[in-house]
């Protein structure tokens, strides 16, 4: 939900990847093309504003827009491109915006990492990775910020572990739960 009541959705169809519709149900609007694997979105607010994170794992980027869709920063392969010998072994899936500003991106249909990168989309660090390691990860589907407990920790759905993850925000490991027999997605 935005910060007008809209309840918007993303799309993977170039007609409409995003629609919105008003609580009552009603359809409002639809608007945007560019996202043909759009797959993870997350609004947050920035300056009184709504902000749309648009992850496309095609496409491999992350876009921030305002409402109405106009792109006000993209993240794409080369920021990662030092963690990546092949590029196209990166295919982000979602990301997470903390509280401090700094972000999350994972990359859950490539080489499982999540990337951290500072307010001024910046790459800090990578953490996860395939691997047999409490701290590795297998298809980081998903990411989230959750700052029930006061301390803002990453939780990650790891799909193919059939866990969900709990990271500090500098990537060391502090909880898992298994749910065997789940692939939890978001």
């Amino acid at each position: 939900e935005d910060r007008n009541g809209r309840i918007v959705l993303l799309t993977n169809d170039t007609h409409n990847n995003l629609v919105a519709y008003g609580k009552p149900g009603g359809f409002l609007a639809a608007w945007e093309n560019r996202f043909p694997a759009a797959h993870g979105f997350d609004i947050s607010e920035q300056q009184g504003e709504d902000r749309y994170w648009i992850t496309d794992h095609d496409v491999q980027v992350v876009s921030m827009c305002n409402a109405d869709g106009h792109e006000l920063r993209r993240l794409g392969p080369d920021a990662v491109a030092s963690k990546y010998p092949d590029l196209s072994k990166y295919h982000p899936t979602n990301s997470a915006l903390a509280p401090d500003g700094d972000f999350f991106v994972s990359d859950g249909y490539g080489s499982s990492f999540v990337h951290h990168f500072d307010p001024d989309w910046r790459y800090i660090s990578s953490f996860g990775g395939t691997g047999n390691t409490p701290s590795n990860l297998n298809t980081p589907h998903a990411v989230w910020i959750d700052t029930r407990s006061g301390k803002p920790l990453l939780m990650i759905c790891d799909r193919g572990n059939e866990m969900l993850k709990w990271f500090s925000l500098s990537g060391e490991l502090q909880r898992v739960v298994p749910i065997p027999g789940a692939q939890p997605c978001n």
